[in-house]
């Protein structure tokens, strides 16, 4: 909020000394706004000296809105880091991983009932109750009958119209008619499909009805045993195993109603910026709108998690604060784009307000350099921040490459080895002086025996629209002088093909993280 939208008065303001005079006794309304944005300016712009002076003062010493009753050493080389180094993708996956094992909260379960438990994560071992079937089962349309009798006439036996599903007893030469998936006879050793019997009526002017067998019945055809599907006693599901329909339909053979899950813990997500609008309103001049949450958003329904939307905030220090202090109430992982860089806000905030352990503040890759995983506790209860860059572009990605990875290892224990395959380029990217990663489309080369990497016209750089129908992020090498090289992602592993040598093979491999496992799997190809 600026002071224009608040009042039409100008501000008057003086400096005495090394003091601030702000006067405000011509205000008869929203005092309390005008002081709060007051502050938030004050803030913001001892900030930034601070940075340019490369003074390390701290912002409690500042405003009166740091935390109340606060017990830390205030001196002024405490905490504040000027800059941070960038570290390698790979590293920052490590480092990630290494948090993640050393302060992994407990799971917390939940019983849900069956047809809620789509997309959720099992908590237990489920070992089945029943067989499935339960019963010797025919697998056609046709009659039960006893392979000892041969090609004889057979005497059609007629069910109890009241319990059609309580298969009668078979005598010798006698035969019963069954739908598929029906119980069968316990005496009955074959099922003969009805294109391989004549019905005769009116034999030996009776009124019983006979089939003659035209093949010889072989034992136990078209019959499906007791437990053929599922054998009582047989584990259907492990911990950590994400129900899908499969595994609910076997869950539900088992005899469950409910089962125990990890409990869909929400993530919240937060977008900061002065000039952010929500999808669909009016923009203003210099607005954009706030895609950012609502891709984020989107990225957690797909892989099944929940969340909570914190909507948007200026880009001031109290503002931001106040809404991470609101966010940190009801989750313990906050998520927020935008204000990453190192003369932003996100920083400073999260190491002098909340005292937060920044793991890394920048990583070696473009777009997404100004990735931040920070961690620090809060009544007795870890918290997590993922504070990704603003540029749409640059948190999509790191969102599927580092936050996707952090939620499955956080969660469920998903993590999946590194694996290496050979890939093709037909068109040269350009390069930059970090690692580059952008979006393509994999398929697979027969005639090379190789996946191949199509473009999605992002050879020179990433914009937004060349994520559409992708399936692939491709991580290529920095630029370097009298190097040209091509580097592509398959299902969680990258290649790198360069212009052959005589001294060199065709492809050079190298191992990386394991992040984009199952995004692709082609048809590989021995």
């Amino acid at each position: 909020m600026t002071l224009k939208e608040i009042t039409l008065h100008e501000t008057v303001c003086r400096i005495r000394n090394t003091a601030l005079i702000v006067d405000l006794s011509y205000l008869h309304k929203n005092i309390k706004n005008y002081f709060a944005a007051i502050t938030n300016m004050i803030l913001q712009t001892v900030h930034l000296i601070r940075i340019d002076k490369n003074e390390n003062i701290l912002l409690h010493d500042i405003a009166s809105t740091s935390k109340a009753n606060s017990t830390e050493d205030t001196s002024p080389n405490k905490r504040h880091k000027k800059s941070f180094p960038m570290i390698s993708a790979a590293d920052a996956l490590l480092k990630m991983r290494e948090i993640i094992s050393k302060n992994k909260n407990e799971i917390i379960f939940e019983t849900v009932q069956l047809n809620d438990a789509y997309n959720r994560i099992l908590c237990e071992n489920v070992e089945s109750a029943y067989n499935l079937p339960p019963f010797n089962a025919s697998t056609k349309h046709g009659y039960a009958v006893m392979v000892s009798d041969g090609k004889n006439l057979r005497k059609l036996l007629h069910d109890d119209d009241e319990n059609m599903l309580s298969p009668i007893s078979l005598q010798p030469e006698t035969c019963v008619w069954v739908n598929t998936g029906d119980p069968i006879p316990d005496e009955a050793t074959a099922v003969v499909q009805a294109k391989d019997v004549k019905l005769i009526e009116n034999f030996e002017d009776c009124d019983d009805m006979y089939i003659e067998i035209l093949v010889q019945p072989q034992y136990y055809e078209n019959i499906k045993p007791i437990g053929y599907d599922l054998m009582k006693g047989k584990t259907v599901a492990t911990p950590y195993t994400r129900i899908g329909p499969s595994e609910i339909g076997l869950l539900a053979a088992s005899g469950r109603k409910e089962v125990l899950v990890a409990k869909n813990t929400p993530i919240g997500i937060l977008s900061i910026g002065n000039n952010l609008e929500e999808p669909g309103e009016i923009l203003l001049p210099g607005f954009v709108y706030d895609i950012n949450r609502i891709t984020l958003i989107a990225l957690l329904k797909e892989k099944g998690f929940n969340y909570l939307d914190f909507g948007i905030v200026n880009n001031m220090i109290a503002s931001i604060k106040n809404k991470i202090d609101e966010a940190l109430k009801k989750v313990d992982i906050l998520v927020t784009t935008g204000s990453t860089n190192n003369r932003d806000l996100m920083k400073i905030i999260l190491e002098e307000y909340y005292e937060a352990d920044i793991h890394f503040g920048n990583i070696n890759i473009k777009p997404g350099k100004s990735t931040i995983f920070a961690t620090c506790e809060i009544n007795n209860t870890k918290k997590y921040f993922w504070c990704l860059p603003g540029n749409p572009v640059s948190a999509h990605i790191t969102a599927q490459v580092f936050l996707s990875s952090f939620l499955n290892e956080m969660f469920f224990n998903f993590y999946s080895e590194y694996a290496v395959v050979p890939a093709r380029i037909e068109c040269e990217y350009i390069l930059h002086s970090r690692p580059r990663m952008a979006w393509a489309i994999l398929g697979w080369d027969t005639n090379a025996n190789c996946a191949l990497v199509y473009t999605k016209q992002n050879a020179i750089t990433d914009k937004l629209v060349s994520a559409i129908g992708t399936n692939a992020v491709l991580m290529l090498p920095k630029k370097e002088d009298g190097t040209a090289a091509n580097m592509s992602n398959n299902g969680g592993s990258y290649s790198v093909e360069r212009p052959p040598t005589p001294d060199a093979d065709l492809f050079d491999t190298m191992e990386i993280p394991s992040f984009m496992s199952g995004l692709f799997h082609p048809e590989y190809k021995k």
